[in-house]
């Protein structure tokens, strides 16, 4: 069976739930603790997308790989300072891929996989990171920006639904930029999401229809303070008897399905 994830960076549980937002709760759904970073005690994206791609926790820590290895360092320092630190260096930076991940990935083990903007494989980090260095001091230009990406985006995902794959990997980062820029704003953020939340819903028709099992997930929610809280969310089309405990049960989930 082919299987379509969806995968939402920053997806908050309790938003969802909280304001019955119904196009993103499939048939099954629920939430599961994401990975917490031992360093800076919070799950950190690289981490939780390198650990659902291999289904194995991973010790990645920052989207930036540094000429002696990871920078570590940059996670576990105030956000201004990333920022002053990524416009000094950006020519300079080389950001990590799938070699830098512990063991084989989905798209390794599914020949026939597809990804649109995914984490470690074909998603522009650099271009993001270099839109975020402008978010503080000018949210509407940030905002613009990422949600004329975002309608382009959406257009790439419904395009890639008539590609030839067995499984489909689509990211979506939107709500994690808003969770950090207007954490402060609960109401902002649940427009937001009931954006979103339409044109997700639209993909799942389509999927439905194509008898596509759809995942959607999530590596961590807001916490209204300006970063991550500790939970995902996550629904699925089709009730086989999975609940995750783990980022990492995708894995193995996805690949016997596609087997099947």
């Amino acid at each position: 069976m082919r299987v379509c994830v969806l995968a939402i960076d920053g997806l908050d549980h309790r938003v969802v739930f909280d304001n019955n937002l119904v196009g993103f709760m499939q048939r099954v759904h629920g939430n599961f603790p994401s990975i917490i970073n031992s360093q800076t005690k919070i799950p950190l994206s690289p981490q939780v997308w390198g650990s659902f791609l291999t289904g194995k926790e991973q010790t990645i820590d920052s989207w930036v790989r540094s000429v002696s290895g990871r920078w570590r360092v940059m996670s576990m320092v105030p956000r201004w300072i990333q920022r002053a630190v990524f416009n000094v260096l950006n020519n300079s930076l080389v950001f990590v891929d799938t070699r830098d991940l512990d063991g084989p990935t989905l798209i390794d083990i599914i020949p026939k996989t597809v990804t649109v903007d995914f984490p470690f494989i074909n998603y522009d980090t650099r271009a993001s990171m270099l839109r975020y260095t402008i978010a503080p001091s000018n949210r509407a230009t940030w905002r613009n920006s990422e949600e004329g990406i975002q309608r382009e985006r959406l257009k790439r995902i419904r395009s890639a639904l008539n590609d030839n794959w067995d499984l489909l990997l689509a990211y979506i980062p939107i709500l994690d930029g808003y969770g950090h820029l207007y954490y402060n704003d609960p109401e902002k953020i649940v427009q937001r999401y009931q954006r979103l939340c339409v044109n997700v819903n639209v993909l799942l028709r389509i999927l439905k229809a194509m008898d596509v099992y759809t995942i959607i997930v999530s590596d961590h929610g807001i916490d209204f303070k300006g970063s991550h809280s500790v939970e995902c969310f996550y629904s699925l089309s089709h009730d086989t008897g999975f609940k995750p405990t783990s980022i990492t049960d995708f894995y193995e989930h996805i690949k016997q399905v596609v087997e099947k």
